[in-house]
């Protein structure tokens, strides 16, 4: 079997997967435009993904040195964890999902922010479990989440890189995974070959109870379980009203003739909808520098 690894990133991401793998690697850099040469010679199946998001990984394979499909796409998320974050990775897992892909997210489950001298740690939102579930659900393709290992909320990278540590026991199981797919790729039936691997089944188990532990995500607490406020703001409402009013999280009406303009062009998958979950970005401005 041929091997192909569809990466963006440096030189150690490609000895990083090398090292997981443990089989000949055919590498090949992802385009940085959707409209460039490159991305026109691109497979189907890696343009539909890079169309919606790109995963840092895509690992692919033949068998007949002619007919390539996916195996796993990989995404390294070392951002602190929290709802907004940890969701915005899930978006590259779901649009390697989407398009036919098994996923896995390395996320932490606990990180110490970012800036300078700073203090405060961020738990991992368990939606994006929840999300990794209803994507194996609806999809039925395999999508799971992998501890970046840490200690007291600092990563633990592998030596000389950014990437996480190999001997930890979430890039184990990952391993453990990959070895077993890739076996499981010469099937004719990959995805049933590989639901039916303990790995896989004991994997899916994991990720619902991590999902559901705390208690499902709902509008009032979107990052799962019941207790304290959440800081992350949902409103359910009719569709028709709020196309019509616009309200922002404070219940002022906008009028700003841009969102007029945009509104107009709203697909009608969206504007025949009875009911639309709205989502308020808190500090989208402040953390683009706006």
């Amino acid at each position: 079997m041929n091997i192909i690894a569809y990466y963006e990133g440096d030189e150690a991401v490609k000895e990083w997967i090398e090292a997981v793998i443990e089989e000949p690697i055919t590498f090949k850099k992802l385009p940085t435009s959707n409209d460039s040469a490159e991305f026109a010679k691109l497979p189907a199946y890696v343009a539909d993904i890079l169309y919606l998001d790109k995963p840092d990984l895509i690992l692919s394979g033949n068998v007949d040195g002619i007919h390539e499909k996916p195996i796993f796409s990989i995404e390294f998320a070392s951002c602190t964890p929290q709802y907004q974050h940890a969701l915005q990775r899930f978006s590259r897992m779901m649009a390697s999902v989407a398009a036919g892909c098994p996923a896995a997210l390395i996320i932490p489950m606990l990180k110490k922010e970012n800036k300078l001298g700073g203090v405060r740690s961020y738990n991992r939102s368990r939606a994006v479990e929840y999300g990794a579930v209803r994507l194996m659900d609806t999809h039925r393709i395999p999508s799971f989440v992998f501890d970046w290992p840490d200690i007291d909320g600092v990563l633990v990278n592998e030596e000389g890189t950014s990437l996480p540590k190999m001997d930890s026991p979430g890039v184990v199981s990952l391993k453990q995974l990959l070895k077993r797919a890739l076996v499981a790729f010469s099937d004719y039936d990959y995805i049933g070959s590989l639901w039916r691997l303990p790995e896989t089944r004991a994997l899916q188990e994991r990720t619902r109870e991590r999902a559901y532990g705390q208690g499902a995500p709902s509008i009032d607490h979107p990052g799962g379980g019941a207790e304290g406020k959440s800081r992350s703001k949902l409103d359910l409402m009719e569709t028709e009203r709020f196309l019509e009013t616009m309200y922002d999280e404070l219940g002022t009406k906008v009028t700003n003739p841009l969102l007029n303009a945009i509104k107009t062009e709203l697909p009608d998958f969206i504007k025949s909808r009875q009911q639309s979950l709205i989502f308020y970005p808190s500090r989208i401005t402040s953390h683009a520098g706006v």
